[in-house]
């Protein structure tokens, strides 16, 4: 017997589509990655489906994303742990790190890859 939570009437659909297509995942593999069937991610996106509470956290940490986020309470896809372990970054600061979280996998590396190049250039200025 399955014993995972239910989240109430909370049906997350518009930003858990948007953070897939931003990975440029098709449900297909977001469900094989999550053990799981398309057809189940489709319902969910949908809004047809309720997720468990389960589910939405794996999801939340697939995506790297917060719950918030998931369950389409706020447009920020920054996770709270990082947003309150770093109280003390500019709104500029957040923005960046806010649109940092909604590449994908193969984009954080290669823009990862840039900043290590111009921070490297910069102390060869100096």
């Amino acid at each position: 017997m399955n014993k995972s939570r239910k989240i109430g009437n909370i049906k997350p659909k518009n930003n858990l589509q948007k953070i897939r297509e931003s990975n440029k995942y098709s449900q297909l593999k977001v469900a094989e990655d999550n053990n799981t069937y398309q057809e189940l991610i489709s319902r969910i996106e949908s809004g047809s489906r309720n997720a468990t509470l389960d589910f939405m956290i794996q999801l939340s940490k697939y995506y790297n994303c917060s719950m918030d986020y998931i369950c389409d309470l706020t447009d920020d896809p920054t996770p709270i742990s990082i947003l309150s372990s770093k109280s003390d970054l500019t709104e500029k600061e957040k923005h960046i790190l806010s649109q940092y979280n909604s590449l994908n996998k193969e984009d954080k590396l290669r823009f990862e890859a840039i900043i290590d190049g111009v921070i490297i250039a910069l102390k060869n200025i100096q």
